[in-house]
């Protein structure tokens, strides 16, 4: 067995030839086998994935493969044999890459139709060397849409000796007529445990000395490409030896990950100070700006899974766990969501910028400035143990003239008062108490917040956007029984209102489940009177005398008789009424049908009139 040259680069030289030699992609490799152990070939290959992930050498151990001459022995006994065996004169053609009957094609240089044209007229011969002549089309999706079209007959009917692979890494750009001439096979990217014991395993054979975390660096900032994990590990291992996590941010330019911390914790402190103070002992100098963005985001979406109790940190992040814990702890689920959502607002002026890290300073003192988000278990600490009876009413906390609004609160259902009395009285005039009255109205207390109902309508506000909804639910109040029956109250138990809330029901009736426990059935009922919203109660009976009415404008032009009253000279016509028409009463019979429906819902008598009979 011939081995590479040494001065070839890692990627090259441990390009897989056979198919036990293919990580991490078990699935495309077992129908390729079986393919070939049937001895069943589809005409058209497609290989698609991301880059690095093993589709163009899968294709080239196929190819070998197909023309191997144990082919015949492996489909006898697939356990004894291996494809390709790599010392048969297919194979060893195949890996000085001078096969007559394999023809790998760069789409990206080869775009257009003549080169098309070309090799389909070279499809027409046989075979020289082995049984299958096999095109291999790499980044076919740099074909131009001419030569898409002038390949369909030959992928549709190709010769029988011919097999075409085409690999890919953006299968969106592959016209739908050619996908569907193709046997697709998915390549995804790495799985992480399999990507670690291969590259664990080649650094052992190349005495390349890393350690687990820089290894768990290195596999996070290559994205599951193998070829990209190789490069940089030949790259680094210029740098320095022992390969650390910190050599490999050194080489890449990504921001350490104590300073990293440092800076959220300034900012989940809402410090500008220490950010400014981190930033000025050189916190981002000689990072890559990109490299820092991608960091945060992944530092702020492992704090929030470690706040909703996922409390093991892979990766990168995987020997920080107690600092990541001391930083969740400090923090709310909403702020960490508001700092997410404000990376995703900025990302697009990030990109386009030029100055990026002066950006990235700017807004790590944006973040460090951002109110912090209260939680809705920070606001119902106020409230007494029974969670209904809030330690101040609702009056008070929403009349604080001191404090501004931070997050929009909860509405909150409240029984209606009568609007206050306006009585003007002199300034010097002593104030006398009025003497009551059994007409006076007694004042109503306000009712003590529902806080199961605010906090559902808090959650509804969040994950619906249908404010029809939103205001039915506001303006209704519930009762629900020990046997889990709900009566819902609406302001207008119309149909409308109640054909709404079942359409939508999905969208509002599990938060309410998680508001008020378990139900069992709905009922829909009128909301009473006394709840009605203040604009709909009659007002102060001292305040409901009618204004006092303007006169009638009269007309300033002349007229032109004035002894003729022009107010007077046009009457309203009226319709004559039923009794000065003449005819007869009838009663309503089966032969008036019509007439008989129109008594039935409306008071009244029929007359036959004597014009019409």
């Amino acid at each position: 067995m011939e081995t590479a040259p040494a001065t070839i680069n890692l990627a090259r030289r441990l390009r897989p030839q056979q198919f036990s030699q293919i990580i991490g992609q078990d699935i495309p490799v077992r129908m390729l086998k079986n393919s070939l152990y049937l001895n069943k070939f589809f005409p058209v290959y497609l290989f698609a994935g991301q880059r690095g992930c093993g589709k163009t050498s899968t294709a080239r151990v196929f190819a070998a493969a197909a023309n191997c001459e144990s082919l015949a022995t492996f489909q006898q006994n697939p356990t004894q044999a291996d494809i390709p065996c790599l010392s048969c004169a297919s194979c060893l053609a195949m890996k000085r890459n001078a096969h007559p009957d394999f023809i790998e094609i760069d789409a990206a240089s080869n775009t257009g139709v003549d080169n098309v044209r070309q090799l389909i007229e070279t499809a027409a011969y046989v075979p020289l060397q082995g049984k299958k002549k096999i095109y291999l089309i790499d980044e076919a999706h740099m074909l131009s849409k001419a030569a898409f079209n002038a390949l369909l007959k030959i992928l549709e009917e190709p010769p029988v000796s011919v097999l075409f692979m085409l690999a890919t890494t953006e299968l969106h750009k592959i016209p739908q007529t050619v996908l569907s001439r193709c046997f697709q096979l998915s390549f995804p990217a790495l799985e992480r445990q399999a990507f670690t014991e291969y590259l664990q395993d080649v650094c052992r054979k190349e005495a390349i000395d890393i350690d687990d975390t820089a290894l768990a660096v290195l596999i996070e900032e290559t994205d599951g490409s193998a070829r990209d994990a190789l490069n940089l590990i030949e790259q680094v291992r210029f740098l320095e030896s022992p390969i650390t996590d910190i050599s490999i941010r050194k080489l890449l330019g990504k921001l350490s990950t104590t300073v990293l911390f440092d800076l959220l914790e300034a900012i989940i402190n809402n410090s500008p100070t220490g950010v400014l103070t981190i930033l000025s002992n050189g916190g981002l100098q000689g990072t890559n700006p990109q490299a820092t963005w991608d960091l945060l985001v992944s530092a702020v979406k492992t704090l929030l899974w470690t706040k909703y109790a996922s409390n093991t940190a892979t990766g990168e992040f995987a020997q920080y766990q107690s600092r990541l814990n001391e930083l969740a702890a400090a923090c709310s689920h909403n702020r960490l969501l508001a700092i997410m959502q404000l990376l995703w607002e900025q990302e697009r002026i990030f990109l386009q910028t030029s100055k990026k890290l002066a950006f990235l300073e700017f807004l790590f003192l944006q973040l460090a400035e951002q109110d912090n988000i209260v939680s809705i278990d920070d606001l119902l600490q106020g409230f007494a143990p029974d969670k209904r009876q809030p330690v101040a009413t609702s009056r008070e906390i929403s009349t604080s003239p001191q404090q501004p609004n931070k997050i929009a609160a909860a509405p909150v259902q409240r029984a209606a008062t009568p609007p206050p009395q306006n009585i003007s009285t002199p300034a010097a005039a002593p104030s006398v108490a009025p003497a009551p009255s059994a007409a006076a109205p007694t004042p109503q207390l306000e009712q003590p917040v529902n806080l199961e109902w605010a906090t559902f309508l808090a959650k509804l506000r969040t994950s619906s956007t249908d404010v029809v909804l939103q205001a039915i639910l506001e303006q209704a109040a519930y009762k629900i029984t020990a046997s889990g029956e709900l009566t819902l109250s609406l302001k207008q138990n119309s149909k409308f209102f109640t054909e709404k809330l079942e359409e939508v029901k999905p969208a509002w009736f599990p938060l309410l489940q998680e508001a008020l426990g378990p139900i069992k059935k709905i009922l829909f009922d009128q909301l009473p009177q006394s709840v009605v919203p203040p604009k709909a109660l009659p007002k102060d009976p001292q305040s409901s005398s009618p204004p006092p009415q303007s006169p009638r404008p009269r007309p300033t032009q002349p007229v032109a008789n004035p002894n003729v009253n022009p107010y007077k000279t046009f009457k309203p016509v009226t319709a004559p009424k039923i009794s000065d028409v003449e005819g007869e009463f009838i009663t309503p019979t089966a032969a008036l049908p019509f007439a008989s429906l129109l008594v039935t819902h409306f008071p009244g008598r029929l007359k036959r009139l004597k014009n019409h009979i």
